[in-house]
């Protein structure tokens, strides 16, 4: 994490969940089709020395603007993707008549509770492995008028849902002609030569990490390295070390000690709204235990 901060603050790169960062790889990759059966690729521009990636259907990967066809802020798929599959696994309901076929119920029942075990779990996994698991569980995506259409591999859920699956795991996946399909309603507006997508009434917006909140984390991670060296100096010492007062520098280490999946969201760009460096470094008390700070913090 402490890496990933320094990246984010040297190089003021979206990172690969907003969209930004074309050498980034793309999620959806060969998942993706139009209406008319045409491949939506990964893609980029560069704009004021910045990368964005795109989906784009195959005719205007070709160049020809004048064909029909899709181009979408990746971000914007991804994250409406993501979601939908997450909704889908943590629905128990759902999940227990999906497997019904050729389990058992006290298989069906460990499958349910590891689906939803999984989804609650989502956004700390690694890229690669959530890629993995949508490569295994999801058979095509298709982007239509009124929305995406996506079809999942029902079968695959007990094996995406092991802990030990992932991407260097063996195939183990058989992949069925059995499939799921959940419609997710949409509207498109075009913007240039893009489309935006608006969900429920609100539109997808690709968010930028708060570089506030991300330097707050990058000095709250250098204040709690400082402390863990050991070396016997007083807290008050350190801070005059590096130029703070006392009271402030114990304010900021505490945010060295932030739960993984919080900072995770922070780089994302995808914390609270309402959650600021001017209220973590002046308003709150951090509670050690992860799940209350994310309480505390409006994650849950």
């Amino acid at each position: 994490l402490w890496e990933q901060v320094q990246v984010v603050v040297a190089d003021n790169r979206v990172d690969r969940e907003t969209g930004a960062g074309a050498t980034s790889p793309s999620l959806l990759a060969g998942l993706l089709f139009d209406e008319n059966g045409d491949r939506l690729s990964p893609s980029h521009a560069n704009k004021r020395g910045t990368r964005y990636r795109y989906y784009v259907s195959a005719p205007l990967v070709r160049g020809k603007e004048s064909e029909a066809g899709w181009r979408f802020p990746a971000g914007d798929l991804e994250a409406l993707i993501q979601d939908r599959v997450t909704q889908f696994l943590s629905d128990e309901g759902v999940v227990h008549e999906a497997v019904a076929d050729g389990f058992g119920l006290d298989a069906r029942r460990r499958t349910v509770r590891a689906a939803a075990d999984l989804a609650s779990r989502w956004p700390a996994l690694a890229f690669e492995k959530r890629r993995a698991i949508l490569l295994a569980l999801v058979s095509r995506i298709t982007v239509v008028a009124d929305g995406i259409v996506m079809l999942l591999r029902p079968d695959t859920i007990s094996v995406v849902t092991d802990d030990e699956f992932g991407p260097d795991t063996p195939a183990l996946v058989e992949k069925t002609d059995r499939t799921v399909r959940l419609h997710v309603p949409t509207k498109m507006r075009r913007i240039g030569k893009g489309h935006s997508l608006i969900i429920n009434g609100a539109q997808v917006v690709n968010r930028k990490p708060d570089p506030a909140l991300v330097r707050l984390l990058q000095q709250a991670q250098r204040y709690r390295d400082l402390v863990l060296a050991g070396d016997g100096r007083t807290l008050a010492e350190i801070a005059e070390e590096v130029g703070v007062g006392a009271s402030y520098f114990s304010r900021i280490v505490r945010f060295g000690f932030l739960a993984p999946d919080i900072v995770r969201s922070i780089l994302d760009g995808t914390q609270p709204m309402e959650l600021s460096a001017k209220k973590l470094s002046l308003g709150v008390t951090l509670p050690i235990e992860w799940d209350a700070q994310k309480k505390l913090l409006g994650f849950s």
